[in-house]
């Protein structure tokens, strides 16, 4: 907890904890008291949240800004003669050493922050791949807000070649929806004979809580378990 000038305290990190201890009936709880400045605070709670086994796309690409943003700004107010043990080191090389990602991969999930928040639930749910993701990120919000119904109507989403393509095509000032969604179509002709499932039809199959990806991802599993029982026979 860090104390607000109103004498009252803020909780960094430990909500969730504070809100069980609730449920149960527990008015005290233990608490360590800290003196922090305001960046030193975010940065504290973005690592406690980024310690979370089960964090979203979305999530971890907004902690990772909240703490760029905020190494940053301590950066620009270091005092002279202050010590700094990542001297040299750029805020993202910091953010990767921390979090076990690269400064490359941490830049990338700062990026699909500037997505509108209905590509980052396609993200999130995994019917959108990441690494397009990426390249879409570029697009501004009117751009993303065509991409969307163009992808609703081709029923599906672009590949990363696609992505780059889309990308440049706004780079240069020359995209278009007809343009998007002649490249979708691309994918929607090669795969004419292509097995789709609905959500709805997979969940009487899997827990309620997954989500798209997941059920992905035990599907691909008891596939390749099966291929492999097969071919031992």
């Amino acid at each position: 907890m860090a104390e607000k000038k109103d004498g009252t305290y803020e909780i960094i990190s430990g909500h969730r904890r504070k809100f069980a201890a609730e449920r149960i009936g527990y008015h005290k709880v233990p608490v360590i008291i800290r003196v922090l400045k305001d960046d030193d605070a975010v940065v504290s709670m973005v690592d406690s949240n980024l310690q979370r086994e089960m964090l979203s796309p979305s999530e971890k690409a907004f902690a990772y800004k909240m703490k760029y943003e905020a190494i940053k700004r301590k950066a620009g107010r270091r005092k002279c003669g202050q010590v700094d043990h990542n001297r040299g080191k750029k805020s993202l090389e910091i953010i990767g050493e921390e979090c076990g990602d690269s400064p490359k991969q941490v830049q990338r999930y700062i990026k699909i922050t500037d997505l509108i928040p209905e590509m980052l639930e396609k993200v999130d749910d995994g019917s959108m791949g990441f690494t397009p993701a990426v390249q879409l990120a570029f697009l501004n919000r009117n751009e993303q807000k065509e991409m969307l119904t163009a992808m609703d109507y081709a029923g599906c989403t672009p590949s990363l070649s696609q992505a780059l393509r889309i990308k440049k095509l706004s780079a240069d000032g020359k995209l278009t929806a007809q343009d998007m969604g002649d490249i979708l179509s691309e994918v929607k002709q090669k795969e004419i004979e292509r097995v789709v499932f609905k959500n709805e039809q997979l969940h009487r199959f899997f827990p309620a809580s997954f989500t798209a990806e997941q059920m992905r991802r035990e599907i691909l599993e008891m596939l390749k378990k099966n291929m492999n029982k097969f071919w031992n026979e």
